[in-house]
């Protein structure tokens, strides 16, 4: 279920950004290649490594400025061409980051009437995993690692943490709700948490 194109698309540029400086992609890199096998370890180093800098995460571009900046990358900013607009590999202690040219996803808890509950903002791309209290559980691109996740607080705080296991998702058919507009990757999840109860989450899969 993980969908890694994003990074792979930040780490195999187009040739216009060759000149591009890549010092996030760089440290993402070295950092993921020397991680324990361990979960709850590799989790601890990735959170160590990044404590005052935030995790490398991956952001949609908003739409008004995309083509100017592909067309005029900013020296702040690791760019990418994505088949859905452009977006950009930036590190941030909270999501979003505080930056007018990005925009996050954001994931939802519904009611079964479709009233939204509670709401978190994630990055680009990532998938749904499930809930632990106020913590949602996305994916996190680490190459050859689903045991391990990003925990997303409803403030925008985020960590790496361990995910070897997880009680069973369905999807489901999402409740009506305008939240998502008239997109066409919205995914609805029936999430058993670990205090027994079910929550519906709401959010968009990965664009293709």
């Amino acid at each position: 279920m993980r969908s890694l194109f994003s990074l792979i698309a930040l780490l195999i540029m187009p040739s216009r950004f060759e000149g591009q400086e890549r010092r996030v992609s760089e440290a993402w890199q070295r950092a993921v290649s020397g991680l324990p096998t361990n979960p709850e370890r590799a989790a601890a180093s990735l959170n160590h490594i990044f404590l005052k800098t935030g995790i490398p995460l991956t952001y949609w571009v908003v739409q008004d400025s995309a083509e100017r900046l592909l067309e005029h990358p900013p020296a702040d900013l690791e760019l990418s061409e994505h088949p859905c607009g452009a977006v950009a590999f930036v590190q941030a202690p909270r999501i979003p980051r505080r930056d007018g040219r990005l925009q996050p996803e954001h994931a939802v808890e519904l009611d079964q009437a479709g009233r939204e509950l509670r709401r978190w903002l994630i990055p680009t791309d990532e998938v749904v995993l499930g809930l632990r209290a106020d913590e949602l559980i996305v994916t996190l691109p680490v190459p050859n690692r689903s045991d391990l996740a990003l925990a997303v607080r409803l403030n925008g705080q985020y960590k790496a943490v361990a995910w070897a296991s997880a009680p069973a998702s369905a999807v489901v058919d999402c409740p009506p709700n305008e939240g998502f507009g008239e997109s066409v990757y919205v995914r609805c999840l029936q999430v058993p948490a670990q205090d027994g109860t079910t929550h519906f989450l709401a959010y968009q899969g990965p664009c293709t």
